[in-house]
């Protein structure tokens, strides 16, 4: 979607050839495509900065409604200011008809591409990056808008700068939904998006299960995926990883109850963390945080109580000093693409399947399970201990000497 590091060979800018011409923005280099488009690093003719621009196929030029999707992504990011959103800086159209979108360049890489070079990431950092994700969402909630394809793919880590930290962009609003009547945020945004309910938009891995049965969207839909995401990047894999059917993805995640995820790391889990995840995972979206707000809160909530339950057991009852504690806390360590399924139309399973549900929700009976009193700490010998133990073990070693040299040098 976006640059990075890596240099690719140089396109042929010709007025031939060259997607953009006709434009104020010439090619560089291809980033690669789909079935739908394709991506590339172009430059500003008058001005010389580089960006990225995102084309529609030539063969869909004469397709309104994939040009009007576009339309829709565009002002869509256009009109979110926040810095957890790759920003839009236009759009267009090429003499060939071709429907065009520029936005900023953007150097490193995705989370797909994070996981797969380092596996699982440390939990305080999978909570910190997810955090800023949480916060691109809420401003795109604000105006009324729903990303519906949250996943590794689409959340961009960029390289730190002089005049910045490592960030996290989301990536992608193609297939966004931009509410008619926002009644959760109390105003609506741009023209309803026309999407018919039964019409199943998004990645199959990553579908809400009420988005997996063409029911409508909101702001729960989005903290489902950003649930996927954190369970992703703390296990170094989703909890449906070992289904490739499509078909099969759309009903696991309408109907089957995740693992938690601390049955699945290799790493320990802090407190809370999986009763999070779970409930961000909840199959009914009433049961799920109803805000990406909520769920944010209860993320800082395991952070804060991360100084000493990130620690491994053993070092629990020696604990550093509270300057340190902090420190480890708010760090987030800094670190190709990730094979995923490319976001589709599908038609959505039947209903005859019914959703797992319960008086007592899964998060609810984890957080009782993780509330009961902890063990108590193992006490660790004194420095007295210490010290007979090793004139016992010296007195020992004695005896056994003087007994064999006995045996030895006997009659």
């Amino acid at each position: 979607m976006v640059a990075n590091d890596q240099r690719r060979p140089r396109l042929p800018t010709s007025a031939v050839s060259d997607p953009l011409a006709g434009t104020r923005y010439r090619t560089l280099e291809s980033l690669g495509g789909g079935g739908m488009g394709e991506v590339v690093l172009a430059e500003h003719i008058g001005l010389g900065k580089r960006v990225v621009v995102k084309l529609l196929h030539k063969h869909f030029a004469d397709d309104p409604a994939l040009g009007r999707r576009m339309q829709i992504e565009a002002r869509s990011l256009a009109a979110l200011t926040s810095p957890h959103i790759v920003q839009v800086i236009d759009f267009g159209q090429s003499v060939q008809g071709r429907t065009y979108i520029v936005m900023e360049r953007l150097i490193g890489r995705t989370l797909a591409a994070e996981i797969q070079a380092r596996d699982a990431l440390p939990c305080a950092e999978a909570i910190g990056y997810v955090l800023e994700v949480l916060s691109g969402l809420q401003a795109a909630h604000a105006l009324g808008i729903i990303h519906r394809d949250i996943k590794p793919d689409n959340i961009f880590l960029c390289d730190a700068t002089r005049e910045s930290p490592r960030i996290i962009k989301i990536l992608d609003f193609g297939v966004a939904k931009i509410l008619s009547v926002a009644t959760e945020i109390g105003r609506p945004a741009f023209p309803h998006v026309v999407t018919t309910e039964g019409e199943v938009v998004g990645t199959p891995r990553v579908i809400a299960p009420e988005q997996a049965r063409g029911k409508p969207v909101d702001a729960r839909t989005d903290v489902y995926a950003t649930g996927l995401l954190l369970y992703s990047l703390v296990v170094g894999r989703g909890p449906f990883a070992h289904l490739r059917n499509p078909l099969d993805l759309l009903k696991a995640n309408a109907t089957v109850l995740p693992v938690p995820p601390s049955q699945m790391a290799s790493q320990h889990l802090p407190p809370g963390l999986d009763a999070a995840i779970l409930r961000a995972l909840e199959k009914l979206p009433e049961h799920r945080f109803q805000s990406t707000g909520d769920f944010a809160n209860e993320l800082r909530r395991v952070l804060a109580g991360m100084s000493s339950a990130a620690l491994p057991p053993a070092l629990v009852a020696s604990p550093a000093p509270e300057t340190q504690e902090v420190e480890r806390t708010l760090q987030l360590v800094a670190g190709t693409s990730g094979l995923e399924d490319g976001s589709a139309t599908f038609d959505p399973p039947s209903d005859s399947g019914a959703l797992h549900s319960s008086a007592k929700t899964s998060s609810e009976a984890l957080a009782q399970a993780e509330a009961a009193p902890p063990a108590a700490p193992v006490r660790r010998p004194t420095g007295w201990g210490k010290f007979l133990t090793l004139a016992l073990l010296s007195a020992a070693i004695s005896t056994i000497a003087l007994a064999t040299l006995y045996r030895i040098m006997g009659p």
